[in-house]
């Protein structure tokens, strides 16, 4: 029978995110004739800085706007503290990161919506979910 996944999200006690950088640019918006359109582009990198006891630092750093690069271009980077009911290892941070990174990426998304709103006059919001690539 295959070892089941402990969901650690039930078990955070207290978490605190923290907008460490940002770095926002609006970009001159030209015409794109080639037909291909614009794409959104979303890059996200992650690192865990620390685990202690119970208690897990991580750095969740993201890079959002369109390809080719018109409109805005956005880089950003939170770092999340999260308290946990338990003692946490590193395997159990590593096997629910996708987890504790949606459960930041929320953070983001909200931070990133109010500054382009603030930029263009209308927010632009992207879904809570990280997808890391390999």
């Amino acid at each position: 029978m295959p070892k089941k996944r402990t969901n650690i999200i039930k078990k955070i006690e207290k978490s605190n995110i923290k907008l460490n950088r940002i770095i926002a640019e609006s970009l001159p918006y030209t015409m794109i004739s080639d037909g291909k359109g614009v794409k959104l582009k979303e890059k996200f990198d992650y690192e865990i800085i620390g685990i202690n006891n119970n208690e897990a630092e991580i750095k969740l750093s993201a890079e959002i706007g369109f390809d080719p690069q018109k409109i805005f271009n956005i880089k950003i980077e939170l770092i999340g503290t999260f308290h946990f009911s338990e003692v946490i290892t590193e395997d159990k941070i590593k096997e629910n990161i996708s987890d504790l990174l949606n459960f930041m990426a929320s953070e983001m998304s909200f931070i990133v919506s109010f500054i382009t709103d603030k930029m263009f006059g209308k927010p632009y919001i992207f879904p809570p979910i990280v997808e890391l690539k390999e």
